[in-house]
């Protein structure tokens, strides 16, 4: 290495170094060889500190790269041991970030919460910012990510003014695209949401912040594609596309992919090949290590637009893959997964497995304040009552609905509540109130149709709105 043996401060320097260089380079293989090496010459020299750094980032790239969790996990604790008797606090706030990284992953938020309040602690102690902020920052996305909305926002709040205050532009992006936005968005506050998406993108653009690109790409593009802006969408998602790619990191990508796909299922027609094809792609980028840390997200996503595309089976193994599997996005998207197999169930005409998961996802949205995933819960109300033959209740639940989604815009729902409301009328047998309902359907996918901006995606949308018309 160039290094005089006995300087280890600057052999751990060097170590540190070429595993990092060794990492952005994807040669995880070569970086796990540097920080083995880095362990083993702390070891021999007796000094811990640079054994704890060895032994923190060995443990980080199994876990992450070679899906030895475990393994990895249990090293980390022996980090954290080592580190909490030594009083080695580099040592240990290296650990507790790990320990968020792995068990983040793993959907394990009650002890991210816990390293995470202790990571800061730590940075203030230290006085280190970049240790504290990481420590805030984390722990709002990680209550985001555990639905607890109003507590991320409270956290959040306090980690946008820290880091603003130290003038940290990084964790301003990653607070203003992940964990504010998301919990505004489960509160149904999309205008707010969309204000913090707005300023982290701006900042993540100017400093290359790839990852906090793609969120917030990725969640002005949904807005888009649940008003029926389209053209708009489209862009926003291939946006986050690029940026994911720029990571290297597949769970972005394949996120980035799939919601790509959907947008392109959602238009319908001409495009459902290539939303199909790009669904295939996104299955398989979600096996790669990593891949599946956004797992429940996308596997919900495409197994509704598999349902819709009569591929049940396929479709219900995705839902259930959703909801069983431990991932990052396990909790959020568990209202979509839930609504999935409530769907599968009606179509195979098990009403008793379809009122058992509309009791499971009822307790869990109305239980966590989840007002984003209401008109999902009503739909699936509606959806149940109908297949009981109770269609005056479903005609009841679908008003509720609409009022639901009054002045927010998001008229490609409105589209398909319209579109249920005749078929429940006319098994009612109210031709004259399904006349008008078919008018009201009519009037919405027109609104629809104005806002596309692309003629062939316009062409491709108003042959799905005749599709919806000749199902119902």
């Amino acid at each position: 290495d160039g290094q005089d043996p006995a300087d280890g401060n600057s052999l751990r320097v060097v170590l540190e170094g070429i595993g990092r260089a060794k990492e952005m380079r994807f040669d995880f293989e070569g970086a796990a060889e540097a920080y083995s090496r880095l362990m083993r010459e702390g070891q021999e020299r007796g000094d811990l500190a640079m054994t704890l750094s060895g032994r923190n980032k060995s443990a980080l790239i199994s876990g992450m790269m070679f899906a030895d969790a475990e393994n990895a996990l249990d090293e980390l604790a022996a980090t954290e041991a080592a580190a909490r008797a030594a009083s080695e606090e580099s040592g240990l706030a290296e650990a507790c970030m790990y320990q968020c990284f792995l068990r983040t992953a793993r959907g394990e938020f009650d002890q991210v919460e816990f390293y995470m309040a202790e990571l800061t602690a730590l940075g203030e102690k230290l006085q280190d910012s970049d240790t504290e902020l990481f420590g805030m920052v984390h722990h709002a996305n990680t209550l985001t990510f555990a639905t607890k909305a109003d507590l991320a926002i409270e956290k959040g709040e306090k980690a946008l003014a820290r880091a603003e205050e130290h003038g940290n532009l990084k964790y301003q992006a990653e607070i203003l695209t992940m964990g504010l936005p998301f919990s505004h968005l489960q509160r149904g506050e999309v205008e707010t949401a969309l204000s913090y998406v707005e300023r982290g993108l701006e900042i993540a653009a100017q400093i290359g912040h790839h990852a906090a690109e793609v969120f917030a790409a990725i969640v002005q593009g949904k807005v888009a594609m649940g008003q029926g802006y389209y053209a708009d969408a489209l862009a926003l998602f291939r946006r986050a596309e690029e940026a994911a790619q720029a990571t290297g990191m597949p769970p972005y990508i394949a996120l980035g992919k799939c919601v790509t796909g959907t947008c392109y299922s959602s238009i319908g027609g001409a495009y459902h090949q290539q939303a199909t094809e790009i669904h295939s792609e996104t299955l398989e980028i979600s096996e790669m290590p990593m891949g599946d840390q956004m797992g429940a997200w996308v596997w919900s996503e495409i197994g509704h637009c598999a349902l819709a595309s009569g591929d049940v089976d396929v479709a219900e193994e995705l839902f259930h893959r959703a909801l069983d599997r431990r991932t990052v996005a396990m909790y959020i998207s568990r209202p979509e997964a839930l609504q999935g197999l409530i769907d599968v169930a009606v179509v195979r005409g098990d009403l008793e497995e379809a009122r058992n998961r509309l009791d499971e996802l009822r307790e869990y949205v109305r239980g966590r304040d989840m007002t984003n995933a209401l008109p999902t819960l009503l739909m699936s109300e509606a959806k149940v009552a109908g297949a009981m033959g109770e269609h005056a209740r479903a005609i009841e639940v679908l008003d509720e609905c609409l009022g639901e989604l009054a002045g927010t815009g998001f008229k490609r729902t409105e589209l398909d509540v319209h579109a249920a409301r005749i078929r429940e009328l006319r098994a009612l047998g109210d031709a004259e109130a399904a006349s008008a309902a078919r008018a009201d359907f009519e009037t919405v996918g027109r609104a629809i149709l104005s806002r596309v901006g692309n003629d062939d995606m316009r062409a491709a949308f108003g042959q799905s709105i005749l599709d919806m018309v000749d199902e119902v």
